[in-house]
């Protein structure tokens, strides 16, 4: 199996997203120097950055094809080419409309992905599978999971931010997965029901899933303190059917389960887009005002984004700035302060790096 950090030596298939056809191949950086620093160029969507086990690259998901098929990538942390993608672009699925989630990869190279496909035409997935692979051949694998599940009396239908915790083990959010609208003139939007953050063991004939005890209802997360504990957020009951209210509480569990305990309170219950620690630092976005679906892009306050800093040492809240625009899912990087976080209103909805971010 192939090793990390050997992913940096992989051949890329291509360079960033098309149309971006100028950059070179080759290069570890990112492409321009402007402030916060685009790492990414793909006319559709990038988002849902997430770290290697090791730290040293970046898996994201991107919108890699006019048919809306969701595809995997990974980039050195600090930007440039994409070294590694998986797209599912054999002739047997052209077909079906394929998407993939919660990608984690081990030190040893094995592959854990979500995979959901659909026939072309239909809203839900036909058949959503945890799968677990060889990095250097992603598409020879063998099925953990089909879903939909039921985990002790809940039901469980997708995966999002999967980690490796061990050899044969791995902890993710688990939701039920749904395809809606809330009006007959608006689009489908797919959404996924928070459940709770599940620990997963590898067997010999698949896979078996158990709810962490405390992190209930957990809509994002996010581990801390070298792994010792889970930080995560809960949703409250929407206002309406346009109108999402978040629990301004952020909470902290230990990673083997227990009694969770309110970290501190943000100050407003607006929409949170993203959670992320590394250490006992951790990084919380959230749109400055209610935000509101109308079957179209999040429409928010043009306040632009609060960027809060949690110290789990002392559980203080602290913002350490405002940016305009829309932004999610926040990567803290190894790097020093250095954040990644994706663009939500740009038309292309490219990752950028902010750095120093955290003093």
């Amino acid at each position: 199996m192939r090793l990390i950090p050997a992913f940096l030596l992989l051949a890329a298939a291509c360079g960033h997203s098309e149309p971006y056809t100028t950059a070179s191949t080759s290069t570890d950086g990112p492409f321009g120097a402007a402030v916060p620093t685009r790492l990414t160029y793909n006319s559709l969507t990038d988002s849902a950055a997430s770290l290697t086990s090791d730290g040293q690259g970046l898996f994201y998901l991107y919108t890699g094809f006019a048919n809306g098929d969701r595809c995997i990538g990974l980039l050195p942390t600090g930007g440039g080419s994409r070294r590694w993608e998986l797209c599912d672009t054999r002739f047997e699925a052209a077909d079906s409309s394929k998407s993939f989630s919660a990608p984690a990869l081990a030190s040893d190279g094995r592959l854990l992905y979500v995979q959901a496909l659909a026939l072309r035409g239909r809203w839900n997935p036909d058949r959503t599978t945890l799968w677990l692979a060889d990095s250097a051949l992603p598409l020879q694998r063998r099925a953990l999971i089909s879903f939909p599940i039921n985990v002790a009396g809940r039901g469980v239908s997708w995966l999002t931010d999967a980690q490796w915790t061990g050899p044969e083990s791995f902890v993710a959010r688990a939701g039920l997965l749904d395809v809606a609208r809330p009006c007959d003139s608006c689009r489908y939007d797919t959404t996924v029901a928070a459940t709770g953050i599940v620990r997963g063991t590898i067997t010999p004939t698949g896979a078996m899933l158990g709810f962490v005890a405390g992190a209930d209802d957990a809509r994002l997360h996010a581990f801390a303190e070298g792994g010792a504990s889970i930080v995560y957020t809960r949703e409250q009951t929407p206002a309406s059917i346009l109108v999402t209210r978040e629990s301004p509480a952020i909470f902290r569990v230990a990673t083997t389960g227990g009694t969770p305990t309110v970290i501190g309170t943000l100050p407003t219950s607006a929409r949170v887009t993203g959670l992320s620690c590394r250490g006992s630092d951790c990084v919380v976005t959230q749109l400055n005002g209610l935000v509101a679906r109308l079957g179209g892009p999040v429409i928010g306050s043009a306040d632009g984004t609060h960027v809060f800093r949690i110290r789990l040492a002392t559980n203080a809240i602290d913002l350490l700035t405002t940016v305009p625009g829309l932004w999610a899912g926040p990567v803290v990087l190894p790097t020093g302060g250095d954040v990644v976080m994706q663009a939500s209103t740009t038309p292309s909805r490219d990752l950028y790096l902010f750095k120093g971010l955290i003093p």
